[in-house]
This record gives structure tokens, C-alpha cells and sequence, in this order.
């Protein structure tokens, strides 16, 4: 904003306020002059619209400038000035703590803004105040952006630099990224139902404040929510309409008020769990980063095109996956002592597992489609990695136990093996084939391929695989 807008809109601020000032205490004499104590019906009638518009007790352009100049303006000023810092040399942890407390802050103003509205005589201009508070935390919530963005930037800049290079985790980072995920979901989140059920609360109240003459005018001018929200529409008829519905019947000490706060500001509730939502996910980066790192050259190992098993690694029974492939398990089973979070529990490293565990299995999953040719003996040995990566899921799932929540959150990493099974049971099933394919080719024998039981695999998978393996495409893939 520009010092010119910010000056233009300080005018107009003053000027809504004058305004309503001279309403508040000119309205009372209107009220109180012998006809209108004579006839009250008399008061109802004076405060209506003409059914032309042509004459206005309360001018919709009034309710407007006061909408937003003595209402919201405030709001959004006072909510600006606490969005987290993300400028100059500050470090995330420390931006972290004064984000904290400045959310905090925040969820202190609505009693403030209740206070100032009310003061200023437009305590029934409720719905409209409701609806603004909803609107500011919103706004206020996606400024969070910025602070998510620094720790995403603190991220790809480390792993630039080479510092997730040998394929560990930057513990430091990942601690500061967890820190923040508590923060918001554990802390903010929880206070922030109690700070909904507060503004309920303080709505309700001011909705059942002493009738005023101004107060029963504007409940003239703003019967029919379907007609003035649309009419006023700030900051949005669809919010004025749903914070007039919520309203609808409540009281100070109504028995659903508790119940019916969980309703209360949906859109700064849906811009809360976004944020917490991206956190979430950052975390789940910080620790995938590194196997992106190990699986950098996966697709070009020179073990896809080997002729004979002599060009893989031996095992007794079998083939040893490959390094960097146990490099991936070796990872998962360190992050563990890392995504512990002993005060809430000893299975919480849990909550964690199926995001983590989906990061890894996409980016092993990428991987293996990237490569470009496969040779039975590069199918076995893809096979045998493959096997290494589904019994390291599984295990990490199965350990999963206890409390209701982890067995969850167990429940949901076992769906990352059975998506990595999926792959596998596919490559399986298609090695098959290209044997018997190689088989029929050295005798002269039409190959016609085997009809496959089960789910089939998803296209892009199947696609990849018959590609590498020079099967010709199934019907529908090509």
C-alpha cells in the first residue's frame, strides 16, 4: 500500500467513524419524539427502505464505508503487523518462536475488536464483524506462507550445496521443521478451537447487547440475509450469509454454543490446516531429500543391461539388492531415533511413517521407471531391490503398535508397501514374459503372452516396465 492509499484510506476511516458517531447520537432523539413513543410501529416504518430505494434511513453506502473502515480495517491492520518474519538474518528456529508468539497475540485481538465495535455503537452489526474476523485470520494464516517458504528455501539451498551429498539426513533442519509441525498442530491448532469458541462467544453477546435506536435500525435495514449480504458484501456475501446462519438462535449461554464454535470461522480454519498441512509435508522433504540423493544415478546402473548373472551381485538364495538401494533402508531405519517424539508416546515416530514412507516409494518408483532397458538378469536383480524395499516397508508398518492412533498411522504406511508390492508383483509377472518371449524367439515359436491374474498395475507402471523390457504394450497402453 502506498503512502498516498494508506492517507486516503486513514481519511476514510475517519470519516465512517464520524459518521456512525452522528448516527449513534442523533438516532435517540428521532426515537424518542412523541409521535414515534406514541406509535412504535411508527420507529419500524421510518428505518425501512422506500420500495424504490429512492429515500434510505441508512444508506447502503454508509454500511459499507463502516463494513470496512470501523470493522474490518482495524482487524486487518492490527493482524498485519504480527505475520511472521521472514526477512533479514533470522534464523527458521528463531522466526519460529516469534511466529508463535505473535499468533498467540492474535488470538487476543477478537475481544479488542469487540470492545472497539461496541464502543463505537454497531454492536449489532455482529454478523458483519463475525464474518471480518473469519476474513482477517485468514489472510493472516496465509501469510505463514512465507515463513513455510523460508524453511523450503533453507532446504533446497542445503541440498545445492552438497550438504545431503553422502545421503544423510540434515538432523538440525529436520528438528526445526518437527518444532514447527508441533507448534502449529499441537499448540496453535488446539488454541485456536478455544479462540473460535471465544469469538462465538463474544458474538453472541454483542448480538444480545441493550437495544439501541441505531440497533433497531439496522435490524430494519438488515432483515433477509439473502438480500443484504449480497447487498453489502463485505468481505464476501457468502461469509456474511454463513456467520448469520451461525448466529441464527444462539445466546451467551446457549447449550450448543460449544458445538456450534467448531463451526465458527471456517476459512481461517481451512487456511490453519494448510499451513499445518505444508509443515507437514516439509518435513516429510527433509527426510526423502536424502534418497533422492542416493537414487540420483539408479536409473543408469550398469546392472539393467547385464547378459549373465556373473554381471550382478551374488547372494546366497538369490541376488543382494543393490548399495544404494540398502542404503535407502539403512536411512529409514536411522530417521526413526529422530521422529520420536517421546512426550506424546512411545509409537509416535508413527504419525510420520505413511507420508515419509510414500515420499520414498513415489521416488524409488520414478526411479525404476526411468530406466530405459532391462535384461533378464537386470530384471532379477531390479526384483531382488525391489523385494529388499517391500520387507523394509512392511517391517516399519508391522512394528506399528499399540496405541489406537499408531496402529492407524501403521495401517496407512502398510499402504506404501502394498503399493511397492504392486510394482513388484507387476515386474514379476512381466520378467516372466520376457523370458518366455526370448524362449519362443530361439525356437522359432510365436510368443503369445500369458493372460495376468490379479489387479492389474497402473498404467504409467505398466507402461515403463513393458518399454524396459521390450514387450510390446498391452491393449489400451499404447
Amino acid at each position: 500500500e502506498s503512502p498516498d492509499e494508506a492517507m486516503l484510506a486513514h481519511s476514510r476511516a475517519s470519516c465512517a467513524v464520524a459518521v456512525l458517531a452522528e448516527y449513534v447520537e442523533g438516532l435517540p432523539s428521532l426515537a424518542n419524539c412523541a409521535p414515534m413513543v406514541e406509535d412504535p410501529t411508527l420507529w419500524a416504518h421510518c428505518c425501512r427502505d422506500s420500495a424504490d430505494g429512492s429515500t434510505q434511513a441508512l444508506p447502503w453506502a454508509l454500511l459499507h464505508e463502516v463494513a470496512v473502515f470501523v470493522i474490518w480495517r482495524p482487524m486487518q491492520d492490527d493482524a498485519m503487523a504480527l505475520v511472521p518474519p521472514t526477512q533479514g538474518n533470522i534464523r527458521p528456529s528463531e522466526a519460529v518462536l516469534v511466529a508463535e508468539s505473535n499468533a498467540k497475540k492474535l488470538m487476543q485481538l477478537p475481544s479488542t475488536w469487540a470492545r472497539y465495535l461496541e464502543d463505537k455503537g454497531g454492536s449489532r452489526l455482529v454478523a458483519v464483524w463475525l464474518a471480518c474476523v473469519d476474513a482477517t485470520c485468514e489472510a493472516y494464516w496465509k501469510k505463514w506462507d512465507a515463513l513455510v517458504d523460508t524453511f523450503e528455501n533453507t532446504l533446497k539451498s542445503r541440498a545445492s550445496e552438497g550438504s545431503m551429498s553422502d545421503g544423510s539426513v540434515d538432523a538440525g533442519l529436520l528438528n526445526e521443521c518437527m518444532q514447527l509441525h508441533s507448534m502449529l498442530h499441537d499448540n496453535i491448532s488446539v488454541q485456536f478451537l478455544s479462540c473460535r469458541l471465544q469469538v462465538l462467544q463474544l458474538a453472541t453477546r454483542m448480538r444480545e447487547s441493550p437495544e439501541t435506536p441505531l440497533g433497531r435500525a439496522l435490524e430494519e435495514k438488515l432483515r433477509g440475509p439473502d438480500a443484504w449480504c449480497d447487498r453489502l458484501a463485505v468481505p464476501s456475501a457468502e461469509a456474511l450469509r454463513g456467520a448469520s446462519s451461525l448466529l441464527q438462535g444462539l445466546g451467551p449461554e446457549h447449550v450448543a454454543l460449544t458445538t456450534q464454535a467448531t463451526k465458527a470461522l471456517p476459512l481461517s480454519t481451512a487456511a490453519l490446516g494448510k499451513v499445518v498441512g505444508q509443515v507437514r509435508a516439509l518435513v516429510t522433504r527433509c527426510c526423502v531429500q536424502p534418497i533422492v540423493t542416493m537414487l540420483s544415478a539408479y536409473a543408469e546402473a550398469h546392472e539393467w543391461v547385464a547378459q549373465s548373472s556373473s554381471d550382478v551381485l551374488p547372494l546366497a538364495g538369490g541376488r543382494s539388492p543393490l548399495p544404494s538401494i540398502t542404503a535407502v533402508g539403512e536411512h529409514l531405519f536411522a530417521l526413526m531415533p529422530l521422529l520420536e517424539r517421546p512426550q506424546e508416546g512411545s509409537h509416535k515416530q508413527v504419525q510420520w511413517l505413511p507420508s515419509i514412507l510414500d515420499g520414498i516409494v513415489e521416488t524409488v518408483t520414478q526411479k525404476v521407471l526411468n530406466i530405459r532397458q532391462l535384461t533378464p538378469n537386470g530384471a532379477q536383480q531390479l526384483i531382488a531391490d525391489l523385494e529388499y524395499l517391500h520387507k523394509v516397508t512392511e517391517a516399519l508398518g508391522s512394528d506399528s503398535s499399540g496405541s489406537p492412533s499408531a496402529s492407524a498411522a501403521g495401517a496407512a504406511a502398510a499402504g506404501a508397501a502394498w503399493r511397492l508390492g504392486e510394482t513388484l508383483g507387476a515386474l514379476g509377472f512381466l520378467a516372466a514374459q520376457q523370458r518366455r518371449q526370448q524362449e519362443c524367439a530361439a525356437k522359432g515359436e510365436a510368443f503369445i503372452e500369458a493372460p495376468r491374474e490379479g489387479t492389474p498395475a497402473p498404467r504409467r507402471v505398466e507402461k515403463a516396465l513393458r518399454a524396459a523390457l521390450g514387450l510390446a504394450p498391452a491393449v489400451g497402453l499404447a
